[in-house]
């Protein structure tokens, strides 16, 4: 994951599915998204970022969610 001091971010691209972290969090826990889905990017409602989120540690409450982020970006393959 990169650094939360290190990132980048970028305006909203045209592709994607911009949830709350809420939102994430609830299709992760029941099976909706795996690695093999696709990838999600910290961001909010603005902007992503590149900072990579890890679905499992989402399934198992174990991720560092950033306050600053109130959104995920999902990328489908």
């Amino acid at each position: 994951m990169s650094s939360i001091s290190s990132y980048r971010t970028r305006p909203l691209p045209n592709y994607g599915t911009l949830m709350t972290i809420e939102e994430f969090t609830d299709y992760v826990k029941r099976g909706s998204f795996i690695d093999s889905d696709g990838h999600g990017c910290y961001a909010t409602e603005t902007e992503v970022t590149n900072i990579q989120v890890n679905l499992k540690d989402i399934k198992y409450d174990k991720a560092d969610i950033f306050p600053k982020f109130s959104h995920v970006m999902w990328f489908n393959k």
